[in-house]
């Protein structure tokens, strides 16, 4: 145990989930004591089950960092039988294995052989899928989700679809967040401009094919955190202290994000958009969003899934005709890690993380990079 938290605590982009832990001590073969940095929340130990506990009398003569053909020691239901690089890998059932009979994995592990064929081309993996080459797929695009699968097989009852309901994680998915370290996007009337410039309904109906739902909450999708309505009477008693310190319309209207019908352009949004750019001052000249002293409104959005350009893109043409430019940069992770590191929090707790997935949007020009 000791010497993955070692490891992990050596790698850069994990180094900072584990901040608040101290130092660790062995104190006898069945007991470790953490000794903690900082007061102890519950999500300081959600990192606990993301990494396999490594055996250190087995690595501590190799480099676990380091790719390797040999396979590792384990002491999973499975073992590796054989790989074939850049073909497939095949895992074989351990007869013996010796967490077989509790409870939470009776009825698990039920098969003999497992292989993996690795496709580097998600084209050539659906078709032989389709073809029934392969016995499972996990279909990441919503487009072929919806329209990739009308084929016999199915109609046949031999191709099955099936969605399935991971309540491992609830929340926002894919995310527009903006830098609020730059200077513009601290006023929250620019905020609120760009939020509503992206017309959800359209991209759904259109990009999406209307499968996806829009989060109104950082825990959309859990009723019993989800905020709904106007704030209740626990809730005010929490607001009540800080209310000179809130917006108004937090204690008299519910919190609601703009609909359109979803068709054309949403012009009440986009007038609505331009009204408060107006009035936290910034002034469309000559077709150019542009502050009192001439400096041009420029947004770049920063990602690491060339995905999101399909998104982005209807977006971008949203925020053209309010007078803002914008362009979308992609980066690989190691950049975006490299970017989390180097941005602090103001009270300097740490690495200011967002996923890699996630889409990040920095002010131009003179902007630097963002996270």
């Amino acid at each position: 145990m000791k010497y993955t938290l070692d490891l992990v605590q050596s790698s850069i982009r994990f180094r900072e989930y584990w901040s608040w832990l101290e130092s660790v001590e062995i104190l006898n073969e069945r007991e470790i004591a953490f000794r903690l940095g900082s007061e102890l929340t519950l999500s300081n130990f959600i990192p606990l089950g993301w990494f396999p506990i490594m055996p250190a009398h087995y690595w501590e003569d190799k480099d676990p960092t380091r790719v390797a053909l040999e396979p590792p020691l384990g002491s999973g239901p499975y073992r590796i039988a054989e790989v074939r690089q850049g073909r497939h890998i095949l895992y074989e059932r351990v007869p013996d294995y010796w967490g077989r009979d509790i409870p939470v994995n009776r009825g698990r592990f039920n098969f003999d052989q497992i292989r993996y064929d690795v496709n580097r081309d998600a084209t050539v993996a659906r078709e032989a899928f389709r073809k029934g080459l392969i016995d499972a797929w996990i279909e990441p695009d919503i487009r072929y989700w919806a329209t990739g699968y009308d084929i016999p097989a199915r109609e046949k009852g031999w191709l099955v679809m099936g969605q399935i309901d991971n309540r491992g994680e609830v929340g926002i998915n894919r995310v527009i967040a903006l830098n609020n370290r730059r200077e513009r996007f601290k006023d929250p009337r620019v905020r609120e401009a760009l939020t509503l410039a992206v017309d959800f309904e359209w991209q759904n109906r259109v990009l999406h094919f209307g499968l996806l739902e829009r989060a109104l909450s950082y825990f959309s999708g859990e009723p019993s955190l989800e905020a709904r309505g106007l704030p209740g009477r626990g809730e005010l008693a929490l607001l009540e202290p800080f209310r000179n310190q809130l917006p108004r319309r937090l204690f008299t209207e519910a919190f609601e994000l703009p609909r359109s019908t979803g068709r054309g352009r949403n012009r009440a949004s986009l007038e609505r958009a331009r009204a408060l750019l107006a009035q936290a001052g910034w002034q469309i000249k000559d077709g150019v969003l542009a502050n009192s002293t001439g400096e041009p409104f420029e947004v770049e959005f920063l990602s690491a899934n060339v995905a999101d350009q399909r998104t982005l893109l209807p977006y971008l043409s949203s925020l053209k005709l309010l007078g803002i430019a914008g362009r979308i940069r992609l980066v690989d992770d190691r950049f975006v890690v490299q970017d989390e590191v180097a941005v602090r929090r103001p009270t300097g707790e740490g690495t200011s993380r967002q996923s890699p997935d996630s889409v990040h949007s920095a002010s131009r020009p003179g902007a630097g990079k963002s996270a």
